[in-house]
């Protein structure tokens, strides 16, 4: 079968370019086994190569665009974990108060009732869990703050010799 004129240039144009990367000198100063070499040279046309296919170096647009979608994944994620069910106990508390404790995030509203066990969503539970312990932090400070008035007054910081018996 002839070779046609384009056919033959295109293959002369190969073998030039194969001839040359065989032939290629290494630097006198790098001394590296000749197998070593023609392995280092195909790891390099592999690389190139991968460099100019479709997996190539993404632009800036391309990075934004993966990073809001990894955000994105992650916004996902918590939401999701924040929704998974756990089991609570909410105290009934004195009796004039509500039965049910309710709980509003992000404009929903969950109404849990009191003195039972129930199922919530996890952002639920945490809500209750920060409620009870600022209740239990403000209640110590509370504390704290009637115990330092009644040494001061038994101490007559007041000016007068008032005694207050704790009780």
């Amino acid at each position: 079968m002839p070779k046609t004129k384009q056919a033959a240039e295109t293959q002369d144009a190969a073998t030039k370019e194969t001839t040359e990367l065989t032939e290629a000198k290494v630097p006198e100063m790098v001394s590296v086994p000749a197998e070593e070499f023609e392995a280092m040279k195909e790891q390099l046309k592999m690389l190139s190569s991968f460099m100019t296919s479709e997996n190539r170096f993404k632009s800036a647009e391309d990075k934004k665009l993966e990073e809001e979608r990894k955000l994105l994944e992650k916004v996902k994620a918590a939401n999701k974990a924040a929704m998974e069910k756990v089991k609570i106990h909410v105290e009934k508390g004195n009796l004039k108060g509500n039965k049910n404790a309710e709980v509003a995030i992000n404009g929903v509203q969950f109404v849990i009732p009191k003195a039972k066990d129930e199922m919530v969503p996890r952002c639920v539970a945490e809500v209750l869990e920060n409620a009870e312990r600022q209740k239990n932090a403000a209640y110590a400070m509370q504390e704290e703050k009637a115990e330092e008035y009644n040494k001061a007054v038994t101490q007559g910081a007041f000016g007068g010799g008032y005694s207050v018996n704790a009780e």
